[in-house]
């Protein structure tokens, strides 16, 4: 095939790049290609825990012109009803399913006659197969029919597809959501090596577990997982024989390190306007996080920016799936969000800055493009983190402060000169208000500084975590039993420093209170055992040994507050209403 002299996106180009220094500044491009392929897919042919809002994305080495006949898009109760837009001046056509897929559901994308000058475009295995996540709220009974078993439905990376490294953490999905007091590291869920408990950090929440070494592993020995029968289901069933898996890590050193830049949108421009960069595989805002649910309308969106330090691992070792990834405490900062009830009516605040933090090292690879062997096509991206979503107005912070874990980002990286150009799409899901999930389409965008001995260096964080708010704070009297105590604290914190009795200590009239609790966001939610009581005075203490991610100790307070008194009514219950009909007094006289 005669075609354009062009940088193969290898881990050895990479590395070139990362210095900065390529003699011959030469651009991707696939004018010259003599078969129109598919590059690119969202979602990639075998992901599993798609959103059932998810857009479904294909992307062509060519313009084409497409419509809705040219896709057909199967489910679990045939084929599905979607509308077709192009990106990219025809070389992405995004399919919006018209209702939201079938969860915990099977899909098959197909191609029909895509005719082009250089050939029909096609897929390797005929089709895209990809999975949809289960429910994520619902009935008891609805959640834990999700799966006939409680058992582990996959855990990444598996060794096999995607290497364990060095500096790899092990993120588990569950076939039924989790009772989190029942995953507690070091003792229902364990990583060995050497006959040592590797010291790690460990974030639980709905049916995902991911748990995050603080050290590099060793690469000269195996390392072993296990999880115990103690590990618990909500309905109080056991994992059954446990679970255990065995990996060897492999050395990723020498790295490097390749800062790239995460720009806004535009510097003036909200992401709803005119004129802002778009993604070229999903035609939307760069670098945007939007919001949508009942509760907030579809005009939520934040601009995000920020620098991403994405440390890759030594490429000759790894000829064809470069991992890299992205340290702990990294950060992208966005502009307010405007609240809105419904969507429509002016809350009178906005969210102020809203920051999103690395919880812990963001883990990815650099793939062969899986839908051609032609090497000038770019590489396939995939990137997991774990982040905490907080905004600086705790008002708002009630809405959208949050921990969402195991977020996957798929795209394509590229080099265009100097620079290694990544795009990626990936789909947030978090809570509002506790009463509903949002959904967002992230298209990610980030470029390489071409000077890379003058990139920017990554911020050290100096500052202390500090309370911002809490509850009940001055309304004590609004708080009943069974409600919980919520730290909320300027930044996220390292969950190996909150102890309950050393670090984070609570009383009821001056005797000690065990206690449930649990981080989310920038939260500690505290949860009383037995739960709190009318007229009793209680304490909430922390120290200095709770520290941020960084290590910085947080400034330590006490905190008193009095449950209110609880005055009986003097009389025998009565229904207050009643349907049909409306409440009155069936006899007056008592």
């Amino acid at each position: 095939m005669d075609m354009r002299k062009l940088i193969v996106l290898t881990g050895t180009a990479i590395l070139a790049a990362c210095g900065g220094s390529s003699s011959d500044e030469q651009t991707v491009s696939f004018d010259n290609w003599q078969e129109t392929e598919v590059v690119y897919s969202y979602p990639f042919d075998g992901q599993a825990e798609v959103s059932p809002n998810a857009p479904v994305v294909v992307r062509f080495s060519d313009p084409v012109e497409v419509d809705a006949s040219n896709f057909t898009l199967t489910g679990p109760d045939g084929p599905v009803n979607f509308t077709v837009e192009s990106a990219d001046q025809g070389r992405s056509a995004v399919l919006m399913p018209k209702a939201a897929l079938a969860v915990k559901s099977e899909y098959a994308l197909t191609l029909n006659n895509i005719r082009t000058d250089n050939g029909d475009a096609a897929l390797p295995d005929g089709s895209v197969d990809f999975k949809t996540r289960a429910a994520l709220e619902g009935k008891p009974r609805a959640l834990r029919q999700l799966s006939d078993t409680f058992e582990v439905a996959s855990v990444s990376p598996d060794g096999d597809d995607l290497p364990f490294l060095d500096f790899s953490s092990v993120n588990l999905v569950m076939t039924q959501p989790l009772d989190r007091q029942t995953v507690v590291y070091g003792d229902t869920v364990t990583l060995t090596q050497d006959g040592e408990t590797v010291p790690a950090y460990l974030r639980v929440d709905g049916r995902h577990i991911s748990i995050d070494p603080q050290n590099e592993l060793s690469s000269g020995s195996d390392v072993t997982l296990e999880l115990s029968n103690g590990v618990q289901n909500l309905y109080g069933e056991e994992l059954a024989g446990g679970f255990t898996r065995t990996f060897s890590p492999r050395n990723t050193k020498p790295r490097e390190t390749l800062v790239q830049e995460a720009a806004p949108a535009d510097p003036v421009l909200g992401c709803l306007d005119d004129g802002v960069q778009t993604s070229p595989i999903t035609g939307d805002p760069i670098n945007c996080v939007p919001l949508i649910a009942k509760l907030l309308g579809d005009n939520t969106v934040s601009k995000q920016q920020g620098n991403v330090f994405a440390e890759l691992g030594f490429a000759p070792n790894f000829p064809d799936k470069t991992p890299l990834r992205v340290p702990k405490g990294s950060l992208l900062k966005g502009d307010p969000l405007d609240v809105r009830i419904g969507g429509e009516v002016p809350a009178g605040f906005d969210s102020g800055e809203v920051t999103v933090t690395f919880l812990g090292d963001a883990n990815g690879y650099l793939l062969p493009n899986p839908y051609t062997d032609d090497p000038s096509a770019p590489k396939q991206l995939r990137l997991t983190m774990d982040v905490a979503f907080d905004t600086e107005v705790q008002r708002a912070n009630g809405a959208f402060n949050q921990t969402l874990l195991q977020v996957e980002l798929v795209g394509v990286a590229k080099v265009e000169g100097p620079r290694l150009v990544i795009d990626a799409v990936g789909v947030v899901e978090p809570e509002v208000l506790g009463t509903e999930t949002a959904y967002g389409v992230l298209s990610f965008h980030m470029e390489s500084y071409p000077d890379q001995p003058n990139a920017p260096e990554m911020e050290v964080d100096m500052s202390s975590p500090e309370l911002a708010a809490w509850q009940p704070g001055e309304h004590a009297n609004k708080q009943r039993p069974g409600d919980p105590i919520i730290l909320n604290f300027s930044e996220p914190l390292d969950p190996t420093s909150v102890i309950e009795g050393d670090t984070l200590r609570v009383t009821a009239d001056g005797n000690p209170v065990d206690f449930e609790y649990y981080l989310d966001g920038v939260s500690v939610v505290i949860q009383p055992q037995p739960m709190l009581q009318y007229n009793t005075d209680y304490q909430v203490q922390f120290t200095d040994g709770i520290t941020d991610i960084a290590g910085n100790p947080a400034l330590g307070e006490t905190l008193n507050f009095t449950m209110p008194t609880y005055i009986g009514s003097g009389h025998p219950a009565i229904a207050v209403t009643t349907y049909p009909g409306f409440p009155c007094a069936a006899d007056k006289d008592t």
